[in-house]
C-alpha cells in the first residue's frame, strides 16, 4: 500500500499559470489530495473536480500573519485538512504554511517534502531581501533544515538556490511532468487552429506565452520585436493582463507594426492548445524561470523555442538542437536571434520542434516521473522523523 500523501500550496488559481499546473498536474500523478492557503493572488477558484481540494482562507490576515506568525485558527485548519497523512508535499516558501508544516511533521513524525519552484533564485531572494531574511530568522531556516527532501525542477535551479543559501544542498532534480504530443500537425490543421484564432495563415507566427508582467519583460518583446523588423514574421501574446496589459502594449507599436503584434488575452486549455497548434516556435525572456512550464509544453508540441540566458530550462536542453538560444540578455542578442528565426528554413524549424518533442518525451514523461516521486517518497517514509530543534 503506498503512502498517503497530501500536498500544500498557496492560492491554488489557475491565474498562476505554469504554478498551478505544476501543483496539479503533480497531485494528479501522486493520487493527492490538496490543501491551499489561499491569500487572495488567485484571480480565479480552481476547477479540478477530480482532486479533492481544502481551502484555508487567510487572505484577510496581514503579510505578517501570512509570512511568519500564523494564527490559531489556520493552524487547526491546517491539521485537520492534513488528516492521516504519511508524507506532506510542499509547494513555494516565504509563507508562514511552511512553519505550520514544520511543527506538524515534529509532533507527528511526517516527513514532508519541500518544492520551492524557483524561489531560491538569487534575483528573486535579492528583490524582496528583508521579508525573506525576516522569515529565514523566524523558522524558515529550520524548516528547510529538517526537511526530508527539497525537490527542484532542473539542476539549474538547484544551484542557483545554493547561491543564495551559501551552501551545498542534498536536493534531488525532478522535473515537471509533460506529456509529448504524438504527431506533428498537417498544413491544413496549422491553418484551421489560426483561423480559429483569428490570426493570419501565410505568416510565420512567433509565440509568447504568459501572463502580462515586468518579470515576463512584455513591454522590451515588443519593443525589441518592432526594432528586429523580422521579415514575413509576426509576433503572438498569448496572456492575461497584469501589472502590464494588451492596451498598454498596442499603444508601444509603431504602425508599420499594429497588424504584425496579436493578442490574444488569456486562454483557456482548448484555445492554448490552438496557440501551440498555430504557430511555429515559442519566445521567452522572462527574468526568473526555474523550469518554465510554458517552455516545456512548447517543446512537447513540437514548437522550437527561444530561451534567454539564465531559464532553467536552457540548460537541459541547450545541446539538443531543440531551439535558437541568444548569447546575452541584451537587446542586441534578442534582435538578432528573432532575425534568425525569421530566416530559419521551415524544414530547419520543424527538425529542432521534433528534437524538442523527443526530448520531453524522454525527460518528461508522466509514467518516468511518477515513478522518480514514488520511489522519493518511499525512501523519505524510511528516515527518521524530524525533530523540532531551534537553529537559524
Amino acid at each position: 500500500m503506498r503512502p498517503r500523501v497530501v500536498s500544500v500550496c498557496l492560492d491554488l488559481s489557475p491565474s498562476h499559470g505554469g504554478m498551478y499546473r505544476a501543483v496539479t498536474d503533480l497531485a494528479r500523478l501522486l493520487g493527492s489530495p490538496l490543501v491551499s492557503f489561499r491569500d487572495g493572488s488567485g484571480r480565479e477558484p480552481p476547477t479540478i473536480p477530480d482532486l479533492p481540494v481544502t481551502m484555508i482562507d487567510w487572505s484577510r490576515r496581514s503579510l505578517l500573519r501570512q509570512a511568519i506568525w500564523p494564527p490559531v485558527e489556520v493552524r487547526r485548519a491546517a491539521e485537520a485538512a492534513f488528516g492521516h497523512a504519511d508524507c506532506l508535499i510542499v509547494h513555494s516558501l516565504f509563507r508562514s504554511h511552511a512553519q505550520i508544516v514544520h511543527r506538524l511533521a515534529a509532533a507527528r513524525g511526517i516527513p514532508y517534502v519541500v518544492v520551492p519552484h524557483g524561489a531560491l533564485e538569487p534575483g528573486l531572494w535579492r528583490s524582496k531581501r528583508l521579508l525573506r531574511r525576516c522569515w529565514m530568522l523566524a523558522g524558515g531556516a529550520a524548516y528547510l533544515r529538517d526537511a526530508a527532501a527539497i525537490v527542484f525542477a532542473t539542476a539549474g535551479e538547484r544551484s542557483h538556490a545554493e547561491e543564495t543559501l551559501g551552501r551545498s544542498l542534498a536536493a534531488h532534480v525532478i522535473p515537471f511532468a509533460v506529456p509529448a504530443g504524438s504527431v506533428r500537425l498537417t498544413a491544413a490543421q496549422k491553418a484551421t487552429a489560426r483561423q480559429t484564432l483569428g490570426l493570419p495563415v501565410s505568416r510565420r507566427l512567433l509565440l509568447v506565452l504568459g501572463r502580462l508582467d515586468p518579470v515576463k519583460r512584455p513591454r522590451e518583446i515588443v519593443n525589441w520585436f518592432c526594432r528586429a523588423e523580422p521579415a514575413d514574421c509576426d509576433l503572438v501574446i498569448a496572456g492575461m493582463d497584469g501589472t502590464i496589459t494588451a492596451n498598454e502594449l498596442r499603444g508601444l507599436l509603431p504602425a508599420a507594426f499594429c497588424d504584425r503584434v496579436w493578442f490574444l488575452g488569456g486562454l483557456a486549455a482548448g484555445r492554448r492548445d490552438a496557440a501551440l497548434a498555430a504557430c511555429d516556435g515559442y519566445l521567452s525572456w522572462s527574468r526568473h524561470e526555474s523550469f518554465g512550464y510554458a517552455a516545456a509544453e512548447s517543446l512537447a508540441a513540437g514548437l522550437p523555442v527561444v530561451l534567454p540566458p539564465g531559464h532553467g530550462l536552457r540548460s537541459e536542453i541547450e545541446t539538443v538542437g531543440c531551439g535558437l538560444f541568444p548569447l546575452a540578455d541584451d537587446q542586441n542578442s534578442f534582435t538578432a536571434v528573432i532575425r534568425d528565426f525569421s530566416r530559419a528554413s521551415i524544414g530547419e524549424l520543424e527538425a529542432r520542434g521534433e528534437a524538442g518533442r523527443v526530448w520531453v518525451e524522454n525527460n518528461l514523461r508522466p509514467d518516468a516521473v511518477a515513478a522518480r516521486w514514488h520511489d522519493l517518497i518511499s525512501i523519505v517514509g524510511r528516515l527518521p522523523p524530524p525533530s523540532h530543534k531551534d537553529g537559524k
